[in-house]
């Protein structure tokens, strides 16, 4: 019984410092597309550099989850392009499973990639500053 009390309170001492050490919300400042050279470019910026997870739940969706970004009052500078396979970005608030904010942008495909392996070399995804790049390559 001791034991575990003593295991009870150190989980406790390490919980409360991490809960007293959250960080400031960033926001979500803009997103924006264009086309460079044989690829459709989507930025999203935010306010300060953010820690972010980048995954693709389905052939047809990538989705960029920041932690504590705020995604309100941003600039959605998105416009589709016909040259490009992304048909849509999707913004939405959502809570970690730790009560941090995330802000979460789902890019629609029109298509999905040819390969795995395209989305690997070069990466779909890179990081300039405070902003997210994902890089998509025109079909053909």
């Amino acid at each position: 019984m001791p034991k575990l009390f003593v295991a009870a309170l150190l989980a406790l001492g390490i919980m409360i410092p991490l809960r007293a050490a959250s960080t400031d919300t960033a926001m979500l400042k803009r997103i924006s597309s264009r086309v460079d050279d044989h690829a459709g470019v989507i930025s999203i910026e935010a306010s300060d550099p953010v820690p972010y997870v980048a995954s693709q739940p389905d052939p047809m969706t990538f989705v960029i989850e920041m932690r504590d970004v705020l995604a309100v009052g941003f600039a959605d500078n998105f416009t589709r392009d016909p040259r490009v396979p992304i048909t849509g970005v999707h913004v939405e608030n959502a809570r970690a499973f730790d009560g941090a904010s995330i802000a979460r942008v789902s890019v629609a495909l029109a298509q999905p990639p040819a390969s795995s392996a395209a989305l690997v070399r070069p990466p779909p995804f890179a990081i300039s500053g405070s902003s997210v790049v994902a890089r998509r390559r025109r079909s053909r």
